[in-house]
């Protein structure tokens, strides 16, 4: 189940246990010992950093074992998506930025103008 058809079902049961009551089992196959209460506590008590000391951030390269570490092996994310992610990312760093409208368009030799008399 995806994050808006959950919001859905959490919208129309108003619970977990509600929705695990009242969902189609032949459309959804939820395991015997799903973990719900640790679901459920990722959102009310999500794993924050308390550092106090604000990190500096910077832009550099994916650190692609890192994000596959990260995302696969610790969170459970989708190996093929999470690789197809990266290269997008690094496929949007190679590309230029927005060109200025004055990068299409050479200023044009203006010819002698005649000087006025007053």
């Amino acid at each position: 189940i995806g994050g808006q058809t959950a919001l859905k079902l959490i919208r129309q049961h108003g619970s977990i246990e509600n929705i695990l009551e009242n969902i189609n089992k032949e459309r959804y196959q939820i395991p015997e010992d799903w973990p719900y209460q640790d679901a459920r506590l990722l959102f009310k008590e999500p794993l924050v950093s308390v550092d106090t000391e604000q990190s500096e951030l910077k832009w550099s390269t994916p650190d692609e074992e890192g994000l596959i570490t990260f995302l696969v092996n610790e969170n459970g994310f989708n190996n093929d998506r999470v690789t197809k992610a990266i290269e997008k990312i690094k496929a949007a760093k190679t590309k230029s930025s927005q060109g200025r409208l004055e990068s299409f368009f050479k200023p044009a030799a203006s010819a002698s103008v005649a000087i006025k008399r007053k």
